[in-house]
């Protein structure tokens, strides 16, 4: 999985999950493995979300915040 912290939330600012898991390749790049679920395990609305990645270990980079949109 990769080394760090990752959170996503809602525009209001409803926390819905800690993500474990995906990949990071060799060139620095890193996948994240969404399956579109909340910390209960039900599937999340259409809409804006947030993800907050934090390395851990790595003191000099501040954590990246990334808008993905839910459209089904």
């Amino acid at each position: 999985g990769l080394p760090g912290s990752t959170f996503i939330w809602d525009v209001f600012t409803t926390a819905y999950r800690k993500v474990a898991g995906g990949s990071q390749a060799v060139s620095g790049k890193a996948t994240l493995d969404w399956d579109l679920k909340d910390k209960d395990g039900s599937p999340v609305a259409d809409g804006l979300y947030f993800i907050r990645v934090k390395a851990s270990g790595i003191q000099s980079f501040a954590p990246k915040i990334f808008k993905v949109i839910v459209l089904r």
